[in-house]
């Protein structure tokens, strides 16, 4: 049956957008207006690999702690027996977040529509992880799914910490900055403008410093206007770019490439990707899927995609996927020669978890480094430059005052 690209809107005026499969586009038109959507634009795709209004543009990633929440109840509630139709009318009710409750809205459309689930889950959205969608593909044998998912969840949790860690890391630096920033902001429009008519009083010149942020503060009383509206553009262009997979791939890169820090990214990635081939080959996918499934799993950042994609290509003409490696950019030498034993010794399965696990804590490691490093410096930093700008400020004080004598 032919594909339909559609847009539409909601009972409640929300755009909704996709794909649907019917025999007829009245067929399809039905089918929309039955869900409750007014439909604008219905068109049958003219090609098995047209790309639909909606996969032309990047789909809103479901966060990783809330597809970690939907991977645990999915889990117990296919090892309860209970079928796909089932399930989600649970999970639509006991899940609270926001978008993962629309998600399972659409998802249900899809299912009753005659979907499969991993079918209707990759065309609904906010979109869940490549990871995610390939889970769902296996086949529940044996309760495979349940205890697979289970699996996920955890993955999932681990990457949702990581990041939790850097961001509480963070926190204090982040206080320091913005303490420096306010009492700049006291001195230069206070401070500095309450001592300029002393100066003016005594007819002598105020210092260097002084001068400066007197200098600063009327350029930007007179330039108020161009600096609000530069600022706004600027913070709408880089929440535009940073919308960009190019961008943020280039951007993502840029930080891979410094020291200590460029280390815990380049560690952290290869480890989820190694993490995610491991539990990709636990799943039952082949190993070319495998690799192409972990590489895409990581979104916009594809700093070993290429490497891991390679690599598919690599063993489906016959080769190893540590020939691709081995030559490869920041990978570690020891990643390449454990995973050539595992190749040849065809023992992937137990070498990779152990390859997932160093990785993961060598990045942990330069994240804890980097986090005690940065915490005193920047102290020593900010409170340099602060106790100089009231040095200077207390100084411009005592010489007017002394003028003034």
């Amino acid at each position: 049956m032919p594909n339909f690209d559609f847009e539409a809107l909601d009972a409640t005026g929300r755009r909704e957008t996709g794909v649907i499969e019917e025999a007829t586009e009245q067929l399809a038109y039905r089918t929309l207006q039955q869900r409750g959507w007014t439909v604008y634009l219905l068109q049958e795709q003219r090609g098995p690999s047209s790309p639909t209004p909606y996969e032309s543009r990047q789909k809103p990633l479901l966060p990783s702690e809330e597809q970690a929440r939907l991977a645990e109840l999915l889990s117990l509630l296919f090892s309860a027996g209970l079928t796909a139709t089932q399930a989600l009318s649970i999970a639509g009710s006991a899940l609270t977040h926001r978008q993962t409750r629309q998600l399972i809205v659409r998802v249900q459309q899809h299912v009753a529509d005659g979907s499969s689930l991993a079918d209707a889950f990759d065309a609904s959205y906010p979109a869940l992880s490549p990871l995610f969608i390939s889970f769902l593909r296996v086949d529940d044998t044996a309760n495979r799914l349940s205890a697979l998912l289970r699996v996920l969840a955890e993955y999932f949790r681990s990457v949702d910490e990581t990041r939790r860690r850097v961001s509480a890391a963070l926190i204090y630096p982040t206080i320091l900055i913005l303490a420096a920033i306010g009492l700049i902001l006291i001195v230069t429009f206070y401070l500095a403008p309450n001592l300029e008519p002393v100066y003016q009083a005594v007819g002598a010149a105020p210092p260097k410093v002084l001068s400066s942020l007197l200098w600063l503060n009327a350029w930007v009383q007179d330039f108020t206007a161009e600096i609000f509206t530069g600022l706004v553009l600027l913070f709408v262009g880089a929440a535009a770019l940073s919308r960009v997979r190019r961008v943020r791939r280039m951007g993502f890169a840029t930080l891979a490439r410094l020291p200590l820090i460029g280390e815990a990214i380049r560690f952290g990635a290869l480890a989820r990707l190694t993490y995610a081939m491991q539990l990709l080959l636990e799943s039952g996918n082949p190993l070319v899927a495998s690799l192409r499934t972990a590489a895409d799993s990581l979104g916009s950042q594809h700093l070993f995609g290429s490497v891991f994609r390679d690599a598919a290509a690599r063993v489906e003409s016959g080769g190893r996927a540590s020939e691709v490696f081995k030559g490869a950019q920041g990978i570690p030498e020891y990643y390449t020669e454990v995973l050539d034993i595992g190749e040849r010794a065809n023992r992937l399965s137990e070498v990779l978890p152990e390859l997932a696990r160093s990785l993961d804590q060598t990045a942990r490691g330069r994240v804890d480094a980097l986090v005690n490093l940065m915490a005193p410096v920047l102290t020593l930093l900010i409170g340099a430059g602060v106790g100089l700008l009231i040095y200077a400020i207390m100084g411009a004080i005592l010489e007017v005052s002394s003028v003034a004598l």
